[in-house]
């Protein structure tokens, strides 16, 4: 992601971060069953605001600890910086890895 700097001249929440937009947070118990292998996947999300329409979750897999960190900004059109894909996009893909 290239730094853009806003209206102020700041760098957005997630520019300022040193961690890549969608990164692997835990590898999880490798022995739990194969998801394809379950009738149902659980998942356990916690999500904060970071300001300006961007926001971080922390994804978890309940059945390995699997974790991914997920940030999600809104587009321009809600003036926001669209520096990571929008809520709705996040949700809709499903984690791999």
């Amino acid at each position: 992601m290239n730094p853009t700097p806003d209206a102020n001249n700041e760098l957005t929440p997630l520019e300022q971060s040193q961690h890549p937009l969608a990164v692997a947070a835990a590898a999880g118990d490798g022995s739990a069953q194969p998801e394809s292998d379950r009738p149902q996947a659980s998942y356990r999300t916690e999500v904060m605001g970071l300001g300006r329409f961007q926001k971080e979750g922390l994804v978890t897999e309940v059945a390995t600890g699997r974790s991914w960190r997920m940030p999600a900004d809104e587009g321009k059109y809600l003036r926001g910086t669209d520096k990571a894909p929008a809520p709705v996009d996040a949700l809709r893909r499903r984690p791999t890895q």
